[in-house]
């Protein structure tokens, strides 16, 4: 299955600002069975994806990326939403005189600007969104802003929750987004999405915790595993020692019963030929 596709598959819940004026919005009908997203014509789109190639997805960042920074998700994330989103066409760290940029389209002259965020909160997001918008020195048509949370272990029947990530995506129109209501607006689409993904996953949304750093993150908690591994094993080897000990103490305490046992008895006899011999010089 193309990458693009298998991403596609994954996606729970897409919503879009389509009106600042009357701050409608439109949920897009997903369909898992083209690769390309039919997305409408807006400004600040918002996308979550969840399920088994996401749990991969978070495996391949953490078992092929050696930086403990948001850089490496960074990069993955460029590489991998160019395919979702250009088919791969887009031209990505495109030089052009001093300036780089993270993906450029050539046949529409669009510059993608890519962003992360780590432990996410609303503030952040704006402050990162707002940046980007205001900054003379970006040239962006579109900001991709991605960001992880953390799923329960559970739903809120009981039955167990197999892929532990949710993928946000957050794609902004810039020359069309106004800073006006931005705030206003990221504070509504992003809760009410949430709310709408908690009931599809049937679990709370203030169960759904952003990630710290992924990569940072998933390392700690391997180590962890690892640590907790070798702490299992030398108890268990602590264990078979101390059984063996035990062993060992038991057979020296019948060994010493058995000694014991044979210095009363050599004591009896000793008295017992003390006392004949007395006998003997008294007749």
């Amino acid at each position: 299955m193309p990458i693009a596709k298998k991403i596609n598959s994954t996606l729970i819940h897409q919503e879009s600002q389509v009106s600042h004026d009357h701050q409608e919005t439109q949920e897009t009908q997903i369909s898992h069975d083209h690769p390309s997203i039919q997305k409408p014509q807006c400004a600040l789109e918002i996308r979550y994806y969840h399920c088994k190639y996401i749990e991969e997805l978070v495996r391949y960042i953490r078992d092929n990326t050696r930086a403990k920074h948001l850089g490496a998700t960074h990069h993955v994330l460029n590489i991998l939403f160019n395919q979702v989103e250009y088919s791969g066409k887009g031209v990505l760290e495109y030089t052009k005189g001093r300036k780089r940029y993270d993906c450029f389209l050539k046949k529409d002259s669009r510059i993608i600007e890519v962003k992360t965020i780590k432990h996410m909160t609303i503030e952040k997001l704006y402050n990162k969104i707002v940046g980007v918008i205001e900054s003379e020195r970006s040239d962006a048509d579109v900001l991709w802003v991605f960001y992880f949370y953390r799923m329960p272990e559970e739903t809120t029947d009981g039955t167990k929750i197999a892929c532990h990530y949710l993928l946000t995506f957050i794609g902004i129109n810039i020359v069309e987004q106004e800073r006006k209501n931005l705030r206003e607006e990221l504070i509504e689409l992003v809760e009410r999405s949430k709310e709408k993904v908690a009931e599809k996953v049937r679990t709370l949304p203030r169960l759904i915790i952003p990630l710290e750093n992924l990569v940072m993150v998933e390392d700690l908690k391997h180590d962890l595993e690892v640590k907790n591994k070798a702490l299992e094993e030398k108890d268990k080897a602590l264990k078979e020692k101390d059984k063996v000990l035990k062993e060992k103490d038991k057979v020296l305490k019948s060994e010493r019963k058995e000694k014991e046992k044979i210095m009363r008895e050599s004591k009896e006899k000793d008295k017992v030929i003390k006392k004949m011999k007395e006998q003997l010089r008294n007749r």
